[in-house]
């Protein structure tokens, strides 16, 4: 619970202002090596609900991993991780 409150101040403080001026800050997702069967399923589950020509980005912060896709008037966030709850695989 108390690492909420400083996750959402610094959400609408600092990441999504940076997103809505730079939508493109982030890396594209999908731009990395993918060594899972399971992640490329979900990935391909994520696009099927996306419009064909959008992009998946990652916006690093702080101790979190947000995925987000924007357009010309809108950010979507899909996907807020902390760090610790991220898997990789070697």
């Amino acid at each position: 619970g108390h690492l909420f409150i400083p996750l959402i101040e610094e959400l609408f403080t600092t990441v999504i202002p940076n997103i809505v001026r730079f939508p493109e800050i982030g890396v594209n997702f999908l731009s990395r090596t993918i060594n899972s069967v399971e992640v490329l399923n979900r990935i391909e589950n994520i696009q099927r609900t996306i419009q064909p020509n959008k992009v998946i980005r990652e916006y690093l912060f702080s101790d979190y991993l947000l995925l987000y896709v924007h357009d010309d008037n809108n950010v979507y966030l899909l996907s807020i991780k902390h760090h610790r709850q991220l898997k990789y695989k070697t």
